[in-house]
């Protein structure tokens, strides 16, 4: 079965471009034994013979031509394409090749190479033929840079939301700048192609917190880093002790990700504790009235929920939160600081 090239133009003047295009894609397509179909999202091109007009988000178009096609060709800035098919991308075992084409001709960039290497190659073949300048980008360009899923599982942080972490990685990959914004200190420098910033289209925030939203896109990483202190004094149902805690976190803008342990007070509830954590991934420790009496020597004044929070030793309280039926929650952060290159 022979293979298949996609192309999509996105303006009238990507649709003329497109036009002019067709002579030398076609000649290519059939030298390598491929069929092409031509796509526009502008409406110039809606009922052109040859040319399927595309009525539905560019995303949907890419996912079903990630499935059906080889090569897809997009004739617009990187950047654009980059956020239409970073959803669909899997591997490279999988995935078509991908070139980006600028309206004006200048460049051809093989923003995922193929199975094959054929997004260079069609490229140096639209190099000699219309004088567009193919982009040696080396191979792969989609694993040569950093990857922030990679980053957070090799960081014991969690990503708020994969399709944008795909689309970090790839905008990366391709050339394109990221904004990145933390309150943690950061040891190292950012890596190649992200920039501090509180503002743009597309970025990254590493925090606990979702109360600020600095991106048009925002891709949360979150890290570990808060600790739960529980005492319970009153007679309470296992219910009542979850929607307190999850109170607790929302009042405090806190992703669940976020917590790395619940130190739970040695007690009569201390089973009720551990069946909650283990239904929601908390890691639990039961922290002993010995233990305790230790920290009440040490550091007077606090109530039992704080010293279980900073059972750790390296944390500091941040919120203190009590119910009138009788449960109180120390919320601490532990020392967190941001690496992404070591000495």
């Amino acid at each position: 079965m022979p293979g298949k090239i996609s192309v999509i133009s996105f303006s009238e003047h990507g649709f003329r471009f497109q036009e002019s295009l067709r002579p030398d894609i076609e000649q290519w397509a059939a030298l390598q034994d491929m069929q092409t179909e031509w796509y526009c999202k502008d409406s110039s091109g809606f009922g052109v013979e040859g040319y399927t007009p595309v009525t539905v988000p560019t995303k949907e178009w890419s996912a079903n031509r990630f499935e059906d096609s080889d090569i897809i060709v997009y004739l617009c800035t990187v950047a654009k394409a980059v956020r239409n098919f970073a959803p669909s991308i899997k591997g490279q075992a999988e995935d078509p090749a991908v070139i980006a084409i600028d309206q004006q001709g200048k460049y051809s960039v093989p923003v995922l190479s193929g199975k094959k290497g054929e997004a260079y190659e069609m490229s140096l073949w639209l190099e000699q033929k219309s004088g567009i300048t193919a982009v040696n980008s080396g191979g792969i360009i989609m694993e040569a840079g950093f990857n922030v899923e990679e980053y957070a599982a090799g960081n014991n942080m969690v990503i708020s939301n994969s399709n944008y972490a795909k689309e970090i990685t790839a905008a990366l990959d391709s050339g394109e700048k990221i904004g990145f914004y933390t309150s943690f200190p950061v040891k190292g420098d950012l890596p190649e192609g992200m920039y501090w910033a509180e503002t743009g289209p597309l970025g990254i925030y590493l925090s606990p917190s979702y109360k600020n939203c600095y991106f048009g896109h925002t891709l949360w990483l979150i890290p570990r880093c808060m600790e739960l202190g529980i005492s319970i004094e009153n007679d309470l149902t296992p219910k009542d002790i979850e929607i307190f805690m999850n109170d607790t976190l929302k009042t405090m803008n806190l992703y669940p990700e976020s917590i790395s342990r619940v130190n739970a007070v040695d007690g009569v509830y201390t089973p009720v504790i551990e069946a909650i954590c283990a239904a929601n991934d908390y890691p639990v420790t039961v922290v002993s009235q010995e233990a305790l009496a230790r920290y009440r020597d040490a550091f007077p004044g606090k109530n039992d929920a704080e010293y279980a929070a900073l059972v750790s030793g390296d944390a500091r309280i941040v919120s203190v939160m009590s119910s009138a039926s009788g449960i109180t929650i120390a919320v601490a952060l532990k020392k967190t600081y941001v690496t992404f290159n070591k000495d």
